[in-house]
């Protein structure tokens, strides 16, 4: 008898862990093939034309991730939220929001990829640098409409627990990705790589609607407009803080590419420190992946009312990162030299910044389940706050240690992440002891 309980109890565990590493491996390709393509697209301007045009390329890549995957990113997690909200745990009603969120996405596309392409020549002239980068701005305002899309599209298939389909509408588009960036680089130079991003984009955007055209449609059709309306308020009510609580980041990396390209022997600090950051991308990745399979798990958990899971969701996530992470920052830290020269900017400088953007990589990844707990449990304005404050923090310090170049940036994300690490696991675990003491 207690045999057969016994091994009841080791099939079902085993079930659940098969299931949930299923679940992350589909994730986990839907997730980073995107930052595949980011990272392999910097990484053959360099190779073919330079430092110099690399650093050029770095201004309007970041521009587009601002503009682009800030906004994209963003109404991914929102669509992962309410996804499961609207359908309020049933599997049978999910499709609810998902014309609404298509319908912001559009709205959002179009107005930033035309208001780039215009603002273009003068974000040209606040880079400073030669030569001029307005080329290279446009074409990444054209790439921009294709991302945000994107991201939404990919965020409705994760919100349904999809995400085989999200990885095979990314596997598809690396494929294009991999076979247009040679030619159009030989087109159209570094410019070439925001195009051939453009087509990922473009591509993934395609296929996940393909996937999600039936509840796109229905929900079109059962929908009022006043429906429509109130689900699209709903959800930029909560978007907007969602870009301060999950996006800060990347309005941060332009600033500091601006101070590095307006400062001293701005083109090789800019390489240096964009060459860093790719690398932070990539290790960033990692708990990225987990924390949209968790963040699903908790808004789950949140609508259901299950504030015990809640907080075992956080404890393993906390301790998934450390294990994950930390291995992969100490072995990039050995591996300094060989990944900075791939970006042809090996030398000690840049080194020692690939070590510090590397450690602040490890840090984020241990406050990141912190802000996946406060967004999750409606607490996002904290989470936002949090956020703005490590912007703050981390903008004082890069324009005190400017001076130091991408080093000094380096060091400046380095301080507020551990600040923030620290700050944001003392407020989340603080409420997690009040409602367990109620």
């Amino acid at each position: 008898m207690i045999g057969r309980q016994v091994r009841s109890n080791a099939a079902s565990l085993s079930r659940h862990i098969h299931a949930r590493f299923t679940t992350v491996a589909w994730n986990a390709i839907a997730y980073v093939l995107p930052k595949v393509a980011v990272l392999t697209a910097g990484l053959s301007v360099a190779h073919r034309f330079g430092h110099e045009a690399f650093a050029r390329y770095s201004l309007a890549a970041v521009t587009l991730m601002v503009v682009g995957n800030l906004v994209g990113a963003s109404l991914g997690t929102v669509a992962s939220k309410y996804v499961q909200e609207f359908a309020e745990g049933d599997s049978a009603l999910i499709g609810r929001g998902f014309a609404s969120l298509i319908a912001t996405a559009a709205a959002f596309s179009i107005f930033l990829s035309c208001a780039l392409i215009v603002a273009a020549p003068a974000l040209a002239t606040i880079f400073a640098v030669e030569p001029d980068v307005t080329g290279l701005l446009e074409a990444a305002g054209a790439a921009v409409a294709m991302c945000i899309v994107s991201g939404a599209a990919s965020g409705l298939l994760t919100g349904s627990t999809r995400f085989k389909q999200a990885a095979l509408a990314n596997s598809l588009a690396i494929a294009v990705f991999a076979a247009s960036l040679l030619p159009l680089n030989a087109i159209a130079g570094a410019g070439g790589a925001l195009g051939a991003l453009a087509l990922f984009y473009a591509v993934s955007a395609a296929t996940a609607l393909f996937f999600v055209r039936r509840q796109v449609r229905s929900d079109f059709r059962a929908s009022t407009r006043g429906e429509l309306r109130a689900r699209i308020a709903t959800m930029l009510r909560y978007f907007f803080p969602m870009l301060l609580a999950a996006g800060m980041i990347t309005p941060v990396v332009w600033l500091c590419n601006t101070l590095l390209a307006r400062g001293a022997d701005a083109l090789i600090e800019v390489a240096r420190f964009n060459a860093g950051y790719n690398w932070f991308a990539v290790v960033s990745a990692i708990p990225a992946v987990l924390a949209q399979v968790e963040f699903v798990h908790m808004a789950r958990a949140q609508a259901t009312g299950d504030t015990q899971r809640l907080a075992q969701g956080l404890k393993l996530f906390v301790a998934q990162n450390l294990l994950l992470v930390a291995p992969v920052v100490i072995a990039g830290a050995s591996l300094a030299g060989l990944m900075m020269g791939l970006f042809s900017v090996d030398d000690p400088q840049a080194r020692s910044t690939l070590r510090l953007l590397l450690a602040a990589a490890l840090f984020a990844s241990l406050g990141n389940p912190a802000g996946m707990y406060l967004a999750a449990t409606d607490r996002i304005w904290i989470a936002s706050l949090l956020n703005i404050a490590w912007a703050l923090i981390v903008l004082g310090c890069a324009a005190w240690l400017r001076d130091l170049g991408a080093f000094g940036i380096a060091i400046a994300f380095v301080i507020g992440y551990v600040i923030h690490f620290l700050t944001a696991s003392s407020i989340a675990w603080r409420m997690i002891r009040a409602i367990h003491s109620n």
